[in-house]
């Protein structure tokens, strides 16, 4: 699983999938400020931005991961 996970985390794929869901989190934060947006779509902008935190909280734990025995060792990178 360790082996698997860094893999993963450091190839140029997850990086791009994640830097995609990073800007369309901004964009779907911008979309909320709108009253008229959020009243007629709000249950489609909740619905995202839940899948948005499920991406971030996978990403955490493929990291996590990646460090095998030593997980805390994720939370002294840069």
């Amino acid at each position: 699983m360790t082996v698997l996970a860094r893999k993963v985390t450091a190839s140029r794929p997850f990086h791009a999938a994640i830097i995609t869901v990073i800007l369309g989190s901004g964009v779907l934060a911008g979309l909320e400020t709108d009253a008229a947006l959020v009243a007629r779509h709000g249950d489609l902008l909740q619905a995202l931005d839940a899948a948005v935190l499920a991406i971030f909280v996978l990403e955490i734990a493929l990291k996590i991961a990646a460090h095998g025995r030593r997980p805390f060792a994720y939370f002294r990178e840069g």
